[in-house]
């Protein structure tokens, strides 16, 4: 019992970790996303 509970919890503090950075990558992936949108409708509209 004594080596199973630290490494439950090791293994439940990685995967909320691996959760938490997955979230954020897909906040940063949208915010490039709109970035990237807003780049073309600029240059889009400079070419008329």
């Amino acid at each position: 019992m004594a080596i199973v509970m630290p490494v439950l919890m090791l293994c439940w503090g990685y995967a909320i970790w691996g959760f938490i950075k997955t979230g954020r990558l897909n906040d940063e992936i949208k915010y490039l996303d709109q970035m990237e949108y807003a780049k073309l409708l600029t240059n889009a509209s400079t070419k008329d």
